[in-house]
């Protein structure tokens, strides 16, 4: 889910390791209530230097910047007004460790009475600014560039009816000709060349997509023209996966991720194939810069930098997910699935509906699936003798990671001959 997964992204630890996420809603098991409203990170979570990517970075002499949407302050009030103080949402977003706070979005706007909608060309813009003013006074630099399409209110609305100097921080200066990007009329054109007769509800999805993109390719834009392209890290990737948003299976859990980094040794045109996920995108920073590991806060993941070389797999690897109450462990072979019947009351109607749908177990407490043979994740295999193995294996990994007593993930080789099977990008890419 949304904050869930940029809460992990940023930290490298699970969500339910949050304090605001424990503070309230608690199961009866112990297990903390992971969720969009509940997973945001609390003033104590950010009280260490080397809390997040950012605050690490900054410490090291980074310029480090946020562009876009966050999705990551506590709300009082249950969220009512939260736009009203744009200066503490800055305030707050510094407080994880950026320098510079840009084009902010603080958090979703579907049913806020507003006078903006969204606005790429302003997160491109700022982005794109970010990056020269790092070129021009060579300093190190991270930027966490968010696009807060292809997520509603409706893409084609805004592309339609919304204005570029319109944002949350009130009437800003045009950014069209700093920002890189096609008109918008160019945007819907394409999407309509793409998908002339769709549904407004797939025309939406499509246009929102190439929007998106567009912000993509005017950072990119941006590095080429400053000459640092091929000296720069650059990863890609979302927050959900797209077909079982809010579930601990496939559809909810695997995500896209690609990265370049021509001068890194990241090679080009290669897949990874092992189980990745997006708490390893703070260590693989850390190998970026050269900076060490910190001894605290407890980093789950592993470095993907040796991976993205071709220094042999980690296929052996198991990672944890986490929903609501549920939590699941899986490898590349085997999901095995916790559910807690109390999480469906967290779960929308809709959603409910589609995931028993998908998942002929999904109201079953203990599932297990076979990932190679059943991709669907239709059949639990929960109590059958020829997955016990593997279904202990998992739920010790579950009991561990609830516990916080779990081994260190086993990172890739550090160095060695490329394998052929391994490389840039990121397939199987999992959030928490």
């Amino acid at each position: 889910m949304c904050a869930p997964a940029r809460w992990g992204l940023l930290s490298g630890r699970s969500p339910s390791k949050g304090t605001y996420c424990k503070s309230d809603e608690v199961h009866s098991s112990g297990r903390a209530l992971v969720k969009v409203p509940r997973t945001k990170f609390d003033r104590s979570d950010l009280s260490d230097a080397q809390a997040t990517i950012a605050s690490r970075l900054k410490t090291a002499g980074y310029l480090t910047g946020h562009v876009g949407k966050w999705h990551l302050k506590t709300k009082p009030g249950g969220g009512a007004g939260v736009y009203d103080d744009h200066a503490d949402n800055v305030a707050a977003v510094k407080e994880a460790g950026f320098t510079e706070v840009k084009a902010l979005y603080v958090d979703n706007f579907d049913k806020l009475s507003v006078g903006w909608t969204h606005n790429n060309e302003l997160v491109a813009a700022e982005a794109r600014r970010l990056l020269r003013q790092c070129a021009s006074t060579s300093t190190p630099c991270f930027l966490h560039v968010n696009p807060t399409t292809p997520h509603s209110p409706s893409v084609m609305d805004a592309l339609t009816t919304g204005a570029s100097t319109a944002a949350p921080e009130g009437t800003v200066a045009s950014p069209d000709a700093d920002s890189g990007m096609p008109t918008r009329a160019n945007v819907i054109s394409r999407a309509d060349a793409v998908a002339p007769s769709a549904s407004d509800t797939r025309k939406n999805a499509i246009a929102g997509a190439m929007w998106t993109d567009d912000v993509l390719g005017a950072v990119v834009s941006e590095l080429e023209a400053l000459g640092i392209f091929d000296d720069t890290l650059l990863v890609f990737s979302h927050d959900h996966g797209t077909d079982g948003k809010g579930s601990l299976y496939a559809g909810g859990l695997e995500i896209m991720l690609t990265a370049s980094w021509p001068n890194g040794g990241v090679r080009k045109g290669a897949t990874v194939s092992d189980p990745v996920s997006s708490l390893d995108l703070y260590p693989t920073a850390l190998e970026a810069a050269g900076l060490q590991w910190p001894s605290s806060p407890k980093l789950e993941g592993v470095s993907l930098l040796p991976a993205a070389k071709g220094y042999g797999s980690n296929s052996s690897r198991v990672l944890i997910g986490e929903m609501n109450y549920d939590r699941c462990a899986f490898s590349k072979d085997y999901r095995y699935v916790e559910a807690q019947g109390e999480s469906q009351g967290h779960v929308g109607t809709n959603l409910l509906a589609k995931l028993k749908g998908l998942h002929s177990g999904y109201e079953d407490s203990k599932q297990v699936y076979s990932l190679l043979a059943d991709a669907p994740e239709d059949s639990n295999l929960a109590g059958q003798p020829a997955v016990a193995a593997a279904t202990a294996a998992l739920q010790r990994e579950v009991s561990c990671h609830e516990a916080g007593t779990c081994a260190a993930q086993v990172p890739y080789a550090a160095s060695g001959e490329p394998s052929s099977s391994a490389g840039s990008g990121g397939s199987g890419g999992t959030s928490g």
